[in-house]
């Protein structure tokens, strides 16, 4: 559209130079009148000139009147040449109006459609500047709802990591309270398991002692230790001296003391503890 307008408007143009350039010649171009007889050696246009020429040049009588009708012809023939140069003239200052109105008019036609274009343009421009910051504006909105989403995520993990670490608190103090009873626990245990150990021994002590046979020259203070295996039962399998006392007779006496007195009195929850025991006998 813009590109046919132009095309138009510069062929406009082209007519209209051409047309004052014609115009001109046409106008600056001296009129070819016919020359009178030593009558009209001005313009035949000045008619007052023409008849005083003739007056002051007039020949006799029967030539005045052919040389009158004559001028007369010349004269209406150059009135009729310049009417027509008029007419011409005038047509074509109205071709000329017609031209310059045209153009005139192609030319504000031209330059509203370049105003229209350019606000087109403009209001393009806006267009896209808006739609631009609009998803821009959903981009950002995008992200912050993103970075929302992983606030509240990280809010929640840091939410349980801390119920976690309440809870383990919690498990950690009941399991030192428990710990704590139970060697609590454990220590009275252990105290009367010690206790039951050291009563077993004694009676172990006494059992032996009923079945022991005093050595001929034995006159006391001597001690050995023996090496006990027991059955279930507390019935003896083996018994070994392992740390002599330095007498022969003595050591022998208390391998046969602890024999005879098979079964040994062991209780069956302390049966794994004197399983294999070391006795030491004395007297």
């Amino acid at each position: 559209m813009r590109i046919l307008a132009l095309i138009k408007a510069l062929i406009i143009n082209i007519l209209f130079l051409l047309t004052i350039s014609f115009s001109t010649k046409v106008l600056n171009k001296p009129m070819q009148l016919p020359i009178l007889e030593k009558i009209m050696p001005a313009s035949i246009v000045d008619e007052a000139r023409i008849v005083k020429q003739v007056i002051v040049n007039k020949p006799s009588s029967e030539n005045n009147l052919k040389s009158q009708q004559h001028i007369d012809k010349k004269i209406i023939s150059a009135e009729q040449l310049l009417k027509k140069t008029e007419r011409r003239k005038k047509q074509e200052q109205d071709i000329l109006n017609k031209i310059i109105k045209q153009w005139t008019i192609e030319t504000k036609k031209l330059a509203k459609e370049r105003e229209k274009a350019e606000k087109l343009t403009l209001s393009q421009q806006k267009v896209k500047k808006r739609e631009k910051a609009e998803e821009l504006a959903r981009s950002q909105a995008k992200k912050r709802k993103k970075a929302e989403e992983l606030a509240q995520s990280q809010a929640k993990e840091l939410k349980e990591a801390e119920e976690l670490a309440q809870s383990q608190a919690k498990e950690l103090k009941k399991a030192e309270a428990r710990s704590k009873e139970n060697s609590q626990q454990a220590t009275i245990s252990e105290i009367e398991f010690k206790k039951q150990l050291q009563k077993t021994v004694k009676l172990l002590q006494n059992e032996v002692s009923q079945y022991w046979t005093r050595p001929r020259g034995f006159y006391g203070g001597l001690s050995c230790v023996i090496k006990i295996t027991l059955q279930i039962g507390g019935i003896v399998d083996k018994a070994a001296v392992v740390t002599s006392s330095g007498n022969i007779a003595f050591d022998h006496s208390a391998i046969l003391a602890v024999q005879n007195s098979s079964p040994l009195p062991i209780p069956n929850e302390l049966f794994t503890e004197f399983q294999e025991f070391n006795f030491e006998f004395k007297k």
